[in-house]
């Protein structure tokens, strides 16, 4: 499986876990755009992403979102009031760098990606809405950047044809993202499995855009071997636009990044061995050969004079046939731990 590189970090198999916090169209305002990014990078992200778009080219007049409480939003005055001017992408990118964070969008259209290409991004990402959007899809391909492609609300052999045109155009920088699309989404509706499919699929490096409530599929979904995880991150998550619905707010983003951060040393190397922590409960916890009652000087050993018992500070348990009839050396009392020196053979 090839690795794909965005900026300075490479994204594959053995790498770092790459950390996206998805951050568009959840503000409002230049100082909030800049908040966010502070919160991202304060919380260990490797990347932020904003959405590119402008109201007209994205949604027809009269185009509705119907929300999971049931509540209907008009799409173009939702869009329309999240337009970034190419002045704040260049805004928002130079401070990103300041933070040490790459800055990328999701475009929704043709225009969108030449602003994107005129300011300098590292990357690409495209929707899950745009998944089956084949033009656009090799349209962006061709520009050579690596893209991130979403997967949500398709099957599996929309995603082959998008992947199949994709490579078509020669270039070998394309990780998918497993998603849910759902504000928010069902755990019960997660079926990470699918990041072993994809990856078996198409061979190259997977990741979990995700839509749940909390870390948890996260974690799993890095144990599965997700090389990329994005979050939408929030300044205001009870605004209740769509976004903000799956968000975390900043606080809640640093904690879900350091669980993030945690799986791969959770998951450890595989080698069973005796870890730092566990060795003073070696002795504590195991247990010796011990006088069951008192034992003289000159007694030969019967099992009803032993028994096993914490600490194992003596003779090992294994060791118990070969001790049975052994001579006491000296006198020992009940609950003795026994050691070679107190016994003879003769």
């Amino acid at each position: 499986m090839n690795r794909v590189q965005i900026g300075r970090h490479w994204i594959g198999p053995g790498e770092t876990v790459f950390v996206i916090g998805e951050i568009g169209a959840n503000f409002f305002s230049r100082d909030e755009g800049l908040a966010l990014i502070d919160a991202a990078a304060a919380a260990g992200a490797d990347a932020v992403k904003v959405q590119t778009f402008r109201a007209e080219t994205l949604s027809t007049p009269g185009a509705m979102f119907t929300f999971e409480d049931g509540s209907r939003v008009d799409q173009r005055e939702y869009w329309k009031e999240r337009e970034i001017s190419e002045a704040w992408h260049r805004e928002l990118k130079a401070y990103a760098a300041q933070k040490g964070l790459e800055f990328f969008s999701t475009p929704s259209h043709v225009d969108d990606v030449d602003l994107l290409e005129r300011i300098g991004v590292p990357a690409h990402k495209i929707g899950s809405d745009d998944l089956t959007n084949i033009p656009f899809i090799t349209s962006i391909a061709r520009r050579g950047h690596p893209v991130i492609l979403s997967t949500g609300m398709c099957t599996l052999d929309e995603i082959a044809r998008s992947v199949d045109a994709f490579r078509e155009t020669r270039n070998d920088g394309l990780i998918l993202l497993h998603c849910l699309v759902g504000y928010p989404a069902p755990r019960e509706n997660a079926n990470l499995r699918v990041i072993e499919t994809l990856r078996a699929a198409f061979g190259c490096p997977i990741g979990f855009s995700d839509h749940t409530s909390d870390s948890l599929a996260a974690c799993l979904a890095v144990a599965l071997g997700a090389c990329v995880v994005e979050r939408h991150l929030t300044l205001k998550p009870e605004r209740g636009g769509p976004d903000d619905l799956v968000a975390s707010d900043p606080a809640g983003f640093a904690e879900y990044v350091r669980d993030i951060r945690a799986v791969p040393e959770m998951l450890g190397s595989g080698t069973k061995r005796i870890m730092p922590g566990e060795m003073k409960w070696r002795d504590a916890g195991r247990k010796s050969i011990v006088t069951a009652v008192g034992v003289q000087a000159g007694d030969r050993l019967t099992a009803a004079h032993l028994t096993l018992k914490r600490p194992a500070t003596g003779l090992h348990p294994h060791l118990l046939e070969q001790v049975i009839g052994a001579v006491a050396r000296r006198d020992l009392a009940a609950d003795e731990v026994v050691h070679l020196c107190d016994l003879s053979w003769d």
